[in-house]
């Protein structure tokens, strides 16, 4: 088979999980092709030997041309299957269906509730692209959700039908030394994420002051990083919590 995998570039670390899939699928005797976003001019690629590369003329495949190249690529290499995540999903549905690709798969990793978050609660904008978004799930042929809440968030919300779901969790090659090191006797809590605010990290430093006058000598590591670092490193320092670490 011919596959494009549609994915972000190598300083997004989702984007490894489908550079380790590519890799694998290529040992298996496909064609594989990233094609991806966010690339910077002069950016090492880093791409896995064996596996062909394209990119989008946008940094986020968001706009009509984006959409108009990847159907240009699809249709003359004529692939088999086309895999794609987050912002690129959209791309790859609309571009695959006019291009006749018979299987098109997205990963779904956000929740409605999440979703909704992000776009600042309902308003008429929000229910344009809420509309928008489950027309694109229509589109794809297969789904997968990275957890069962995902799955039955794909059922109930965007009613998606259950035979086009598929439940594949997330994973990590290696976890980091901080949290490998960890003693499961100590009191610690670990919080791995990035750091943005629909990851509601602000309500657990907040909650932590509280959970301290009951147990002492706690910890609280928050490994990740993002946007939203500074401002909790911030409110870490005037709650006076030297018991979070930043990692």
């Amino acid at each position: 088979m011919r596959i494009a995998i549609v994915c972000g570039s190598n300083r997004d670390r989702p984007a490894e999980f489908f550079y380790t899939l590519a890799s694998h699928l290529r040992k298996r005797g496909h064609e594989v092709w990233l094609v991806r976003w966010n690339v910077r001019i002069g950016e090492s690629m880093d791409v896995p030997e064996g596996i062909f590369e394209a990119v989008f003329p946008d940094m986020r495949p968001n706009r009509f041309r984006s959409i108009r190249w990847l159907y240009g690529l699809l249709s003359s290499k004529r692939f088999d299957c086309v895999l794609a995540t987050h912002v690129g999903i959209n791309a790859a549905a609309v571009a695959g269906l006019a291009a006749g690709i018979t299987v098109r798969c997205g990963w779904f990793r956000t929740r409605s509730t999440a979703l909704l978050y992000d776009m600042g609660g309902p308003s008429l904008k929000s229910v344009f692209l809420l509309a928008r978004r489950r027309a694109i799930y229509g589109a794809l042929t297969h789904i997968v959700a990275v957890s069962e809440a995902c799955r039955e968030d794909l059922m109930s919300f965007w009613k998606v039908p259950s035979k086009k779901i598929v439940v594949l969790q997330n994973s990590i090659r290696k976890a980091p030394g901080e949290l490998q090191n960890l003693q499961r006797d100590s009191a610690k809590i670990v919080c791995v994420g990035r750091l943005v605010a629909v990851k509601g990290q602000e309500f657990l430093i907040q909650a932590l002051p509280a959970v301290l006058k009951r147990v002492s000598g706690l910890q609280c590591h928050l490994i990740g990083d993002g946007p939203e670092r500074s401002r909790l490193e911030k409110l870490t320092a005037e709650l006076g919590l030297a018991a979070i670490l930043f990692t």
